[in-house]
């Protein structure tokens, strides 16, 4: 499935939100607010396992997420950040744990609603970041949220008390994550919470999942796990350092 999006910024303390994303298939085109020019230089990624330490959002701003499009607005990031070969200043957040990348201006892809696959592979969706990128991760009514924050000079993007399960979410399951974006191309993936209730698939941990980041080609990637239970733990974290 695949939305796009665009429209006039606006602002507010977090991040500069777009107006509306849409159902459908195709491109969107949309001009993003003026953000810093950050050099697109980053060819690569290493990573490392850091221990996990989630940022404390005291006062986030909660990003609606589209009931039929499965993803957040499109929104700015407040200074642009390198991400592999572009200049990344706009991001998009999906339900099934995915973080989307794009430069400040531009026509936007958006594919959702599709089975995790290995990284990188060049079929679509491409361009993301994925702290738990899995079919059954869902968006609870009154429970979850989507939530933005500026912290200690870092962009923090939570996943905040999301549910695993099937096509029914599993209630007693609790999952909250967080993508952290640093001005130099760093990203972290850290768990806060991952628990499972009564699913004994291993999902929470990544059993059904792909981890890791992708280039907006889908050629280059850097994947910590895929399909392998333990991937993701309360205890550690994963860093990209761009090289």
């Amino acid at each position: 499935m695949a939305a796009c999006g665009g429209g006039d910024p606006g602002n507010n303390s977090a991040v500069d939100a777009h107006a509306g994303s849409g159902s459908g298939s195709g491109s969107g085109s949309g001009s993003g607010a003026q953000v810093d020019a950050a050099p697109p230089h980053v060819t690569s990624y290493m990573m490392s396992t850091i221990a996990g330490s989630c940022d404390t959002l005291a006062s986030p701003q909660t990003l609606a997420l589209g009931g039929i499009t499965h993803v957040t607005d499109i929104y700015n990031l407040p200074t642009a950040v390198p991400f592999w070969g572009e200049s990344a200043g706009r991001f998009v957040v999906a339900e099934q744990g995915e973080l989307f990348l794009y430069p400040a201006t531009g026509s936007t892809d958006i594919t959702v609603l599709d089975d995790p696959a290995a990284i990188p592979t060049a079929a679509a969706p491409n361009g993301f970041v994925a702290p738990l990128w899995t079919f059954h991760l869902s968006f609870v009514f009154q429970r979850s949220e989507i939530d933005a924050a500026i912290v200690d000079q870092h962009v923090t993007l939570e996943w905040k008390d999301f549910a695993i399960g099937t096509v029914v979410p599993d209630q007693t399951s609790h999952i909250t994550m967080q993508v952290k974006l640093f001005n130099d191309g760093g990203i972290e993936l850290h768990y806060c919470q991952l628990d499972p209730g009564g699913t004994t698939t291993g999902d929470e941990s990544g059993a059904r999942a792909s981890i890791g980041i992708e280039s907006p080609d889908g050629t280059k990637g850097v994947q910590a796990g895929f399909d392998r239970p333990g991937t993701a733990t309360t205890a550690n974290a994963y860093r990209f350092t761009p090289m």
